[in-house]
């Protein structure tokens, strides 16, 4: 499936804003055995940082998107929707608030900002292990499709 390049222009804000030293990021993880019963469930979005927290990112750059059927990954410490300004405003107009949840917006000035907190969610020893071996899964397949692009 092809990017919207509003995804790809959220996609971008978001790396930006958490690119920093002692936290590690991926895109499109593919959570692991034993986590969803059908072993396919993707998050747009996960950061492990050096003192273990773990958030998950989920992109919505149409309030289609936001109201269909596929799945919200809410799997971390943390859980994020990270969405356009007219997809906010529906979801505000709407009062399509999921509990516990934080809101980054992505303005104009391309920096995501929060709208809404989220709560911390408490991770068991097992899911996490298993978040972190999808994160390291997905960015095994991340460096070898730059690898095919650019062997050393």
């Amino acid at each position: 499936m092809t990017k919207t390049l509003d995804t790809k222009n959220v996609e971008h804000a978001l790396w930006r804003f958490t690119h920093k030293l002692g936290v590690y990021g991926c895109f499109e993880v593919t959570l692991g055995l034993g986590m969803t019963r059908d072993h396919k469930e993707i998050v747009d979005y996960i950061t492990y940082d050096k003192t273990g927290v773990v958030r998950c990112y989920e992109i919505k750059t149409s309030y289609a998107d936001f109201k269909s059927s596929a799945r919200k990954s809410w799997w971390g410490n943390f859980n994020y929707l990270v969405v356009t300004p007219e997809v906010y405003s529906k979801i505000e107009a709407n009062r399509d608030i999921i509990g516990g949840i934080g809101i980054y917006v992505v303005g104009k000035n391309g920096l995501p900002e929060s709208v809404r907190r989220g709560s911390r969610h408490q991770l068991t020893v097992g899911e996490r292990v298993s978040i972190i071996e999808s994160m390291v899964r997905s960015m095994d397949r991340e460096e070898q499709k730059l690898y095919r692009i650019k062997p050393y």
